[in-house]
């Protein structure tokens, strides 16, 4: 939207008509916006708890096999 057509729709309806359209399109847009903001941030946050969740079931597996190399030592 350019400013002649902008002059225009007020010129034809008047300001606060004018007005409510060009909050209700920002609104529209800034809803997107942050849609797809939010969006991007949950892929990111699900990747990290995948990594995350790698890494303690990788911890997990680590501490399981020291504590049977611990019994076979103790059971000697």
């Amino acid at each position: 939207m350019d400013i002649n057509s902008f002059i225009q729709i007020v010129n034809g309806v008047g300001f606060p008509i004018a007005a409510c359209i060009a909050m209700a399109i920002f609104i529209v847009w800034d809803k997107k916006t942050r849609r797809e903001s939010r969006k991007e941030q949950n892929e990111i946050q699900n990747a990290m708890y995948q990594k995350l969740s790698d890494t303690v079931e990788a911890n997990t597996s680590m501490v399981e096999k020291l504590i049977e190399k611990i019994e076979r030592e103790v059971i000697k």
